[in-house]
């Protein structure tokens, strides 16, 4: 396979060779256009059987673009997998393939813990029960992440979400990725996508005085700057870009005919000769060190610190303890594979509550299985040691006969060892 990003067309076919990154997917899109628009064909292929490598925000904007051409000119996309075993299961486990050609893919029920698959959204009931999928999974599943960098993802994830409801005019909703680089580097990458109006269509209803589309992208991340005050502050982008500058992450908006590359100490807003229809943001946080989250996010001078997914859904009760429900949380109790992310999320809210206790209840917990109570609790008792668990863990609810299982598991492990 080359090593390098190369496409050519046979036809109604679009062939995709080596690896497509985000600054490549605009030729994929027009080549698109050119076969729908110039040359009349209805029906359409992608095949990636030669591609090397690709990422979240180039297949996301081919989703959005995908689905617009079949809601809006009956078009259909087939999509041909990649010939490489670990990329065609990355289609399908990241959810690309579904949403690009949901005709012939069926949605995935990937539940790895650092490429949570590909979302759709619409409505605003359905933009918060994607943010609560992500960002349960990102308690669940990222190690060593602070409160703060929880807080900063949630915080950006949320605002820039809400602008697709909010400002994108867009018929297709809007398309949400995140990935966690944490084996690799300490890392995690947002893109969110739409096949709206575009951001400088947006402003310019605002702000007359916006020039060319670069003026627009470039006034997009600062501070205040909306399409309209009735709706939103102007703050998303703003503070979303200055949390991955903070964090020495890194920022992207493609949009109009203008690109947007942020990293720590240079910005550059580039002129783009083919349109992107839509609005395609991509942000990376880095979560190697502590996030100053009241720099990041000061507006008008004053220190703005969101609540997260750990406040509202744990710490919400009058003794302002984090409770762990264990009966809604776990995905079944006899096993050793549903014991597994408990003791994940379980480790991970030790340490994002601040030493708080937390209380795990067993309330309409049936029985719990050996494997179970070893995987979930017997470990972290032997990987915190017998003191700190039982100052920081407390059980509720639990029955004479769970208790013994546990009991009896944690004896056991406690002899054996991890």
């Amino acid at each position: 396979m080359p090593p390098f990003f190369s496409m050519y067309t046979t036809g109604n076919r679009i062939f995709v060779q080596g690896p497509l990154r985000t600054r490549d997917m605009r030729r994929v899109l027009a080549a698109i256009h050119n076969l729908v628009s110039n040359l009349g064909y209805q029906d359409l292929e992608l095949d990636f059987s030669a591609c090397s490598a690709t990422f979240g925000g180039p297949m996301l904007a081919l989703a959005a673009y995908s689905e617009r051409y079949l809601l809006n000119d009956n078009i259909n996309i087939d999509l041909t997998l990649p010939n490489d075993s670990a990329l065609q299961r990355l289609f399908l486990n990241a959810n690309w393939a579904h949403l690009i050609n949901p005709q012939k893919y069926e949605p995935t029920h990937f539940k790895g813990r650092t490429q949570i698959p590909a979302m759709k959204y619409g409505s605003g009931p359905e933009q918060h029960a994607a943010m609560q999928n992500v960002m349960e999974k990102i308690v669940a599943g990222v190690n060593d992440f602070d409160r703060s960098h929880l807080k900063a993802l949630e915080w950006s994830l949320n605002e820039i979400t809400d602008n697709v409801i909010n400002h994108a005019q867009s018929v297709v909703g809007g398309f949400l990725q995140v990935t966690n680089f944490g084996y690799k580097r300490r890392a995690v990458e947002f893109a969110v996508c739409d096949a709206g109006i575009g951001i400088p269509t947006s402003l310019r209803e605002g702000h007359r005085e916006i020039g060319s589309d670069q003026d627009a992208l470039d006034k997009a991340i600062r501070e205040g700057v909306t399409r309209d005050r009735g709706v939103g502050q102007g703050n998303g982008l703003y503070g979303s870009w200055r949390v991955t500058q903070i964090s020495e992450g890194s920022f992207e908006i493609h949009s109009g005919n203008a690109s947007l590359i942020s990293y720590p100490g240079n910005l550059r807003v580039s002129r783009e000769l083919i349109p992107f229809n839509g609005t395609l943001v991509v942000a990376v946080i880095n979560y190697d060190r502590p996030l100053a989250l009241e720099e990041a996010l000061s507006f008008r001078g004053k220190p703005h610190i969101p609540v997260d997914i750990v406040e509202l859904t744990y710490e919400a009760n009058e003794e302002g303890l984090p409770v762990f429900p264990l009966a809604k949380e776990a995905q079944g109790f006899g096993s050793r594979a549903a014991g597994l992310p408990v003791r994940q999320k379980l480790r991970n809210l030790l340490r994002l509550c601040d030493g708080k206790r937390l209380i795990v209840d067993f309330g309409d917990v049936p029985i719990v299985s050996s494997s179970f109570a070893d995987e979930a609790f017997a470990k972290l008792f032997v990987e915190m040691g017998p003191v700190s668990f039982m100052r920081a863990v407390e059980f509720r609810n639990v029955d004479s006969t769970i208790q013994g299982l546990i009991d009896r598991a944690i004896e056991q492990r406690t002899r054996t060892g991890l």
